[in-house]
């Protein structure tokens, strides 16, 4: 079963966000858009506080490494501007009519979270990423509230909503559209086959190559350890459940996944929960939804690609970097040292010599304290023995053909 990561993407918030950051959302350019070719959606939730829950932005142009764009004023909205105690459930799409990234969240406006006030779903829009317009009150639930909002936005068809209902009697996911973004059709609940709609907690629907994605965690049990896959046609008949994520590297559990789809890869980006209450954002990537893969290292040195080792393509280019490395910046000279005495002198006695001294200097560059967390000693000693080999060959090549 694919794995979650066990390391969390670094996203820096505001001050009071504390660095917790959950309930992504990613848009995607082929292009730099004002700098990016990704924008990332999120709400800060500092140890599950509902005040500081607001709506923010990030930008990256490789998944990986996200950061503020400059000029921009994170939150994007505050609970300030309503009144309210929390912005929640952020969701991030771009307009290609207006050619603007909107921003759409949940909130109650003049009434918190207790008093079970009416609750809305809010818009701001942004022609750079920078600078955000005022709030706009889309909608109103009038009573039917749902969470985890979906909204896609199509040049021919308008706007498509999609919102979790894990509250009151009717369970489940529903679906509603609109050509403005302002009058809306009636709510159709989705049908998913072989599923509890009961116990779907957060989740996103995402449009990749003309089917619709529909990945969720689960509301209790293991199954907020797990994240589970649909897919679509036309967004309301969907297929059974299927599982594509487990959570088996220590997180306390899992929350909110989107699905996004970028050079024949996918990317799961999920919200995680650790057991000291912090709410943060992980990554898992991979060529299909069954070999997903967790980014587990944080080193500026690897691209994305590098991490994903679902594929023996990956796994002989990681073994090949390594060796790579070993041998260029930290023992090119021993090894061109021991390579010349091995030319000139062609004695057993200097040829063991020479081999220990290569095999010492492989095995110092792989059990290092850098590699040691990538491959292990053992990957080390293994690698090393192969290298010695080749050197070896080499050498009594050059002899033989002398």
């Amino acid at each position: 079963m694919p794995r979650c990561a066990n390391t969390a993407l670094n996203i820096t918030t505001y001050i009071a966000g504390r660095n917790q950051a959950t309930h992504p959302n990613v848009v995607s350019f082929r292009e730099p858009w004002h700098g990016y070719r990704f924008y990332m959606a999120y709400t800060t939730y500092p140890y599950a506080n509902g005040s500081e829950e607001n709506p923010c932005l990030a930008a990256s142009n490789d998944l990986l490494h996200w950061e503020k764009p400059s000029g921009l004023v994170n939150p994007v909205a505050c609970c300030e501007e309503t009144e309210c105690d929390e912005l929640k459930d952020t969701h991030l799409l771009y307009n290609e009519v207006t050619e603007k990234l909107e921003i759409w969240y949940l909130g109650r406006i003049a009434s918190t979270q207790e008093s079970e006030g009416p609750l809305y779903c809010f818009r701001k829009t942004s022609s750079d990423g920078i600078q955000w317009s005022p709030r706009e009150t889309m909608f109103c639930f009038d009573g039917f509230n749902l969470a985890s909002e979906t909204v896609l936005f199509d040049k021919d068809t308008g706007y498509r909503f999609w919102g979790i209902r894990n509250s009151d009697e009717e369970k489940g996911l529903f679906y509603k559209e609109s050509l403005n973004g302002y009058d809306w059709s009636a709510y159709k609940k989705c049908t998913i086959p072989d599923c509890n709609q009961t116990d779907i907690w957060h989740g996103t629907v995402t449009i990749i190559d003309g089917l619709y994605y529909f990945v969720w965690v689960g509301k209790s049990g293991v199954q907020k350890n797990r994240i589970y896959l649909s897919t679509s046609s036309d967004g309301i008949v969907f297929s059974g459940p299927k599982q594509i994520l487990q959570n088996d590297t220590g997180w306390a559990f899992l929350y909110r996944p989107v699905l996004i789809r970028e050079e024949g890869l996918f990317y799961c980006f999920y919200g995680v929960v650790r057991k000291d209450g912090k709410w943060l954002i992980a990554l898992s990537a991979g060529k299909t939804l069954d070999t997903l893969e967790g980014v587990f290292i944080q080193d500026p040195s690897f691209t994305l690609k590098e991490r994903i080792s679902s594929t023996p393509k990956m796994q002989v280019k990681s073994i090949l970097n390594k060796l790579r490395q070993a041998f260029v910046p930290r023992m090119s000279p021993l090894a061109l040292l021991s390579l010349l005495l091995q030319l000139i002198f062609k004695s057993t006695a200097v040829n063991l010599f020479c081999s220990i001294l290569i095999a010492t200097a492989v095995c110092r560059a792989f059990i290092s304290k850098e590699n040691c967390l990538r491959t292990g000693a053992v990957m080390g000693t293994l690698c090393s023995s192969i290298s010695l080999l080749m050197i070896q060959i080499t050498i009594e090549m050059i002899h033989f053909f002398e």
